[in-house]
């Protein structure tokens, strides 16, 4: 899944600066369910009698779940042709509620993100000679 700024319904938005300056380096973020914790859209489990649900954390970076809010569930309703919208349309012909493939969608911006950083600071550090760890590459030669 790819969210795509210039699909955005109210114009090309930049979240991307706000997101890379409230995470760091994205290698501190072991898996994507911690990161996804860092950022509040990890699910919590909720159980009610007979009933078992998910909702999204309350915990987490504000912030940082406001810039995956406008980023991937904004540009949900209003551009059928992204994504983001698939996604969202096939949770809800699955029988979920509109919350919880709300959730569901928020979730799997959050695992996008956190690939995209860790494969673009991958290529950065190669490119500067280095490691995600700090130790130098030695390039064979």
């Amino acid at each position: 899944m790819r969210f795509d700024p210039a699909e955005h319904p109210r114009g090309r938005t930049d979240h991307g600066g706000g997101v890379l300056a409230r995470t760091g380096n994205p290698f501190r973020f072991p898996t994507e369910a911690a990161f996804a914790a860092y950022t509040g859209t990890a699910p919590v489990e909720i159980a009610s009698a007979d009933q078992s649900r998910h909702r999204l954390s309350r915990l987490g970076d504000r912030t940082l779940n406001g810039c995956v809010h406008d980023g991937g569930v904004r540009a949900k309703p209003g551009s059928p042709g992204n994504e983001g919208h698939a996604y969202y349309r096939r949770k809800l012909d699955e029988g979920k509620t509109p919350r919880e493939a709300q959730r569901c969608l928020k979730r799997q911006v959050t695992k996008t993100l956190w690939r995209t950083m860790r494969r673009d600071e991958r290529c950065r550090l190669r490119a500067s000679g280095s490691s995600p760890d700090g130790v130098p590459i030695s390039v064979p030669g």
